[in-house]
């Protein structure tokens, strides 16, 4: 493979899902690496996001060697939750619509989608952050929903349900087994970086602002 020519497909595909350049990204995701576009995508953008959301780690002085186990860790995580969207996109659509795309069609263009997360770092900027975030959700989802549109013939309307739907189904998902995928984000979070549970972003700036204070 021509490491070059994915590195210069990759940035097309970023910057095309950035720009809603359908054109360009229909073109790109018929392409025999699509799948690989894709799973980098995705995990470009669950490392940048963790980066924003990881202040613990410099507040508790993680090591580098698990400073980077947790960015990948948290880079996975983040292409997991993706596959439950597609997951949830797709049942929604097969259920309610004329929708002949596969599961794995559907993870690629949501994994793409994910593209505006690449500036996830900057959730980490004081007062802003939680904007930030907003934003980025947004963004993410508008990318899902012209994507659902262009690419499988479905109407803006029945894109729209099919997205959202699927959205809202994964947050009452994660709402129902908080518990269970608190404690086990939290064994996760601590075998990785070596210190405890991942606190909120609110105790995170409160932790590193009381540690320049001293």
């Amino acid at each position: 493979m021509d490491i070059l020519q994915f590195l210069r497909d990759l940035w097309s595909c970023i910057t095309a899902a950035l720009t809603l350049d359908t054109t360009a990204l229909s073109t790109l995701l018929l392409a025999s690496n699509a799948r690989l576009l894709a799973l980098c995508v995705a995990l470009l953008a669950g490392v940048s996001k963790l980066a924003g959301d990881s202040i613990a780690l410099f507040v508790n002085r993680v090591s580098p060697r698990r400073f980077v186990l947790a960015l990948l860790g948290g880079a996975v995580t983040f292409a997991l939750e993706l596959l439950l969207w597609a997951t949830s996109i797709w049942v929604i659509a097969t259920l309610l619509f004329p929708f002949d795309k596969t599961l794995t069609a559907m993870w690629v263009l949501v994994a793409v989608a994910s593209a505006p997360w690449v500036f996830g770092f900057l959730v980490f900027v004081p007062t802003f952050g939680a904007l930030i975030r907003w934003v980025l959700r947004i963004w993410s989802w508008l990318i899902v929903l012209v994507l659902l549109r262009d690419a499988s013939g479905l109407s803006l309307a029945a894109s729209f349900v099919a997205a959202t739907v699927g959205w809202l189904a994964l947050r009452a998902l994660g709402i129902l087994f908080a518990r269970r995928s608190g404690a086990f984000h939290a064994r996760l979070w601590k075998r990785l970086t070596g210190v405890q549970a991942e606190l909120t972003f609110e105790e995170q700036a409160q932790a590193l602002a009381k540690r320049l204070r001293t």
